[in-house]
C-alpha cells in the first residue's frame, strides 16, 4: 500500500510538471499575454503533494532507544524519555549536596555603570599625572 502511494504520488507530480511545461510552451506560441495555470494542473499538484505527505508520515515508526534506567537493554517505547519524578530529582540533587535554587540565590547584584565610568576616569587621570 505504501509503495503504491509513493508511486502514484511521484507519477502524478511528474505528470503535473510535464503538463505545466507543455502548457507554457503552448501559451508562448499562441498568445503574447501570460495566462495562469489551469485548475486541473494545480489540483493534480495538490493531490500529488498530499499523497506524498501522507506516505512520508505513514513511514515514521517508533525506533529502538536506549533506556536511561537499564543501560544494557534496548527498550521499545513510544516515548524518547521516561517521565522524571520531581521528588526523585530533588532527592538526588540534595544528596549530592546541590541546591536547585543556587542560580537565583547566588546571582550577582546590579552594577552601577555611572560609578564604574567615574572610577575608570579617575584611574585614567591618575595614570596621566
Amino acid at each position: 500500500m505504501a509503495s503504491l502511494l509513493l508511486s502514484i504520488g511521484l507519477l502524478s507530480l511528474a505528470h503535473a510538471g510535464y503538463s505545466t511545461y507543455e502548457y507554457n510552451q503552448f501559451v508562448k506560441h499562441t498568445t503574447s499575454s501570460h495566462l495562469p495555470l489551469p485548475n486541473d494542473i494545480i489540483a493534480e499538484v495538490v493531490v500529488a503533494l498530499l499523497l506524498l505527505t501522507y506516505y512520508a508520515f505513514s513511514q515514521i515508526k517508533p525506533t529502538e532507544k536506549l533506556s536511561l534506567v537499564d543501560k544494557d537493554r534496548i527498550v521499545k517505547s513510544k516515548f524518547k524519555l521516561k517521565k522524571i519524578q520531581m521528588q526523585d530529582s530533588l532527592t538526588l540533587d540534595e544528596t549530592a549536596g546541590g541546591n536547585i535554587y543556587s542560580i537565583v540565590e547566588n546571582r550577582g547584584s546590579f552594577m552601577d555603570l555611572d560609578a564604574k565610568r567615574r572610577e575608570f576616569k579617575e584611574w585614567e587621570q591618575s595614570i596621566d599625572e
